[in-house]
């Protein structure tokens, strides 16, 4: 899969999938969704940016509580639209290019194969996990339940770049990616909860 061919991937992701963690209503989005033209003069200019190591211009993230339904709530963090698509298209590149990070062990978010036009096998779902797990907790007596407490919290740049290091990821691409996280508060905050970048990641 070439960049071409992921970064329109990505588009159509983030059309479908992605306004929940994106900053509402702003021009950005109108941009990604309906001006294709515009977007991609914004990109270019992101796009040259990056060529120089550099990130472009985003709007700072915003953490914030989402309701997800009766007295549930989930913390999300809102990214600037266009920073949530490069957040996303370099995580995929890099999960493309590294063998290992093709198949995710949660069953929520496994990669599509490469001819796909998603990014994450549809078939592996809530729904999906729901009933996989229904089924397995049938056949047993005693069913554990726990939560990764701050799991998106508990990462830090330096565990990261270790892992990039030792999968031998291009330095390029390894430092761009430290540039953005550190944007995004990586050692205070840990990766952006909520965006499929990181579930990448």
């Amino acid at each position: 899969m070439n960049a071409e061919t992921i970064r329109e991937q990505v588009i159509e992701h983030i059309v479908q999938h992605g306004q929940s963690d994106i900053y509402p209503m702003c021009p950005e989005f109108s941009w990604i969704k309906h001006h294709p033209e515009a977007l991609a003069t914004v990109l270019e200019t992101h796009d040259n940016a990056n060529s120089q190591g550099k990130l472009g211009y985003f709007r700072e993230p915003i953490r914030e509580l989402f309701r997800t339904g009766g007295t549930k709530y989930r913390l999300g963090t809102l990214l600037d639209p266009v920073m949530a698509l490069q957040y996303l298209e370099h995580a995929l590149l890099l999960a493309t290019k590294t063998p290992s990070l093709k198949s995710s062990r949660a069953h929520s978010y496994h990669l599509a194969a490469a001819e796909a036009s998603e990014i994450f096998d549809p078939s592996f779902n809530w729904q999906s996990f729901s009933t996989a797990s229904s089924e397995r907790a049938h056949a047993h007596n005693y069913v554990l339940c726990i939560d990764l407490a701050n799991f998106y919290g508990s990462f830090t740049e330096e565990k990261l770049c270790e892992t990039w290091r030792r999968l031998s990821i291009d330095p390029t691409h390894r430092a761009l990616m430290v540039s953005m996280l550190r944007f995004l508060n990586i050692n205070t905050h840990g990766l952006p909860v909520g965006s499929d970048g990181s579930r990448l990641l």
